[in-house]
């Protein structure tokens, strides 16, 4: 749902530039492969560390 959106918006945003397009979306691949491993989801984003 949310990643679609921003897929989306960073399209209209990038226009015809896919380059960039193509740099975001990878950036968005690694930062879910974190999020993954690091067990997030949409309701844990708490900070672990905090009290």
């Amino acid at each position: 749902m949310f990643r679609e959106k921003y897929i989306e918006d960073m399209k209209k945003y990038f226009g015809s530039d896919t380059r960039r397009i193509n740099h975001a979306l990878k950036v968005l691949n690694f930062a879910e492969q974190i999020m993954e491993q690091e067990d997030v989801n949409d309701h844990n984003n708490n900070n672990s560390d905090s009290p």
